[in-house]
């Protein structure tokens, strides 16, 4: 032969090149070939060896590589082009969230399908004309193959001993989708309760589909916070409009302390007037008897110079601010409270009439004293105002429950488990992150 090298002929070489060989040459002679050999032939492009014939009793062989090579490019041209038209058909009549929750719910099926492609067309393309991206497909992949139904997310509870149980996602859940004015106020009276026993952040990664009545996602305003650091520090004041069925209006005043959150004095009247501001002001100051307060406003008529009013008993120990005015950005923080007791307890807009309003307003202020708040942790307006705060060891409560679900999940039983790789021995992570302050009986301290 002149052509290949001494040991093979080049038309063995194309004849590998174009999978072919075993309609050519005997099964016996071309097990004598090396398998690097005949990678590396399969390697190369066809016409890496069609340009080395120049012998015209090879003309055939290159003719029929031409010919093969053409037909197959534009079969798979054809092939991907009306795949492609018929993928986009079925997206447009479907819609592209209702498409892709077809596909999530029949992940299985799907993935067999890319699986048996066996290269009639790459798998990136496939799932690209799909519209299924790489982590996606990964994911379900992965779901599918180690799936266990020992955990939440299938992964198995004993290769990932911290993980949350399936029994307390499950009872989060059920707690959450019960509602309440927000998904913190469930979790820290969750927590209190006993019923769950997990972090903030956990109890929110398997709530994240859950939405509460009145839950927004707002851009928070960029403004400086006025922040008390101690009670009666810092009271805020401002009058709220609330039309009740009967058509008429009414104004509701409130005065607030900064640090607790807590109201202090409220009145339900149907004008604005000074002279009600400054007797608001005063119940406040009677009931809380701080020695000294900064008592802030906005500019409007009701507490323009207010403390110049029939208030002689408490004027020289009350310091007067105005938002915008005395370097006070805004009165943002009672605002904050009238937006919730109007859009978390509907009950306020739907009042029916003044006797009614006077009576739901009281109700829905006393609940607001009373459900946690989230710049005082698991604590409500009313225990910190009351200084009943402290009670209660949140760190003490999820450290013990960790340890308690570490070894119960380490020693937990699984039956899909028993034939894979969950059987092995792990050396199991030990909780070294220790509470800065434990307390032998979990929960409760200096209980008031």
């Amino acid at each position: 032969m002149k052509h290949g090298n001494a040991k093979y002929p080049l038309e063995l070489m194309l004849a590998v090149c174009l999978r072919e060989e075993r309609k050519l040459y005997p099964q016996e002679f071309l097990q004598t070939i090396p398998r690097s050999t005949l990678s590396l032939w399969r390697s190369k492009p066809p016409q890496f060896f069609i340009q080395q014939f120049e012998d015209p009793e090879t003309r055939e062989i290159v003719k029929r590589a031409k010919s093969k090579e053409s037909h197959e490019a534009a079969t798979r041209k054809k092939i991907t082009a009306s795949y492609f038209k018929f993928l986009q058909f079925i997206k447009d009549r479907m819609g592209e969230k209702e498409y892709l929750r077809f596909l999530s719910s029949n992940k299985r099926d799907f993935l067999i399908v890319v699986d048996s492609l066996e290269g009639a067309i790459s798998k990136n393309i496939f799932l690209e004309a799909a519209g299924v991206s790489k982590n996606r497909y990964w994911s379900w992949k992965i779901a599918e193959t180690v799936k266990c139904d020992s955990s939440y997310d299938s992964v198995c509870i004993r290769k990932r001993p911290h993980k949350t149980t399936k029994q307390e996602v499950q009872r989060i859940r059920r707690i959450a989708m019960k509602g309440g004015p927000n998904k913190y106020a469930i979790w820290a009276t969750a927590l209190k309760e006993g019923k769950i026993a997990v972090g903030k952040q956990t109890f929110y990664t398997y709530t994240k589909d859950i939405l509460t009545e009145k839950q927004h996602r707002k851009a928070p305003k960029k403004h400086r916070k006025v922040r008390a650091n101690a009670i009666h520090e810092i009271w805020h004041a401002d009058i709220s409009i609330i039309f009740t069925a009967d058509g008429k209006k009414h104004c509701l005043y409130c005065v607030m302390d900064n640090y607790s959150r807590a109201v202090l004095a409220w009145r339900i009247e149907d004008r604005v007037r000074k002279s009600i501001s400054a007797e608001v002001l005063r119940d406040a100051f009677i009931r809380s008897c701080p020695e000294k307060v900064k008592y802030m406003t906005d500019g409007g008529s009701e507490n323009r110079n207010i403390l110049d009013t029939d208030l002689p008993d408490i004027k020289f120990k009350v310091t007067h601010l105005v938002a915008q005015k005395n370097g006070i950005p805004s009165n943002s923080m009672i605002e904050r409270v009238f937006h919730t007791l109007k859009n978390e307890y509907k009950r306020v807009v739907n009042a029916q009439d003044k006797g009614h309003l006077i009576k739901v307003v009281s109700e829905v202020i006393n609940a607001y004293m009373d459900r946690p708040h989230s710049a005082h942790g698991v604590y409500s307006p009313r225990e910190v105002l009351m200084k009943t705060s402290g009670w209660f060891d949140k760190k003490a409560v999820l450290y013990s429950s960790a340890k308690a679900r570490l070894e119960a999940n380490k020693n937990a039983t699984c039956s899909n488990c028993e034939n894979c790789t969950c059987s092995t021995s792990f050396d199991w992570d030990v909780v070294s992150t220790s509470p800065k302050k434990t307390h032998s009986q979990v929960g409760i301290k200096n209980a008031p």
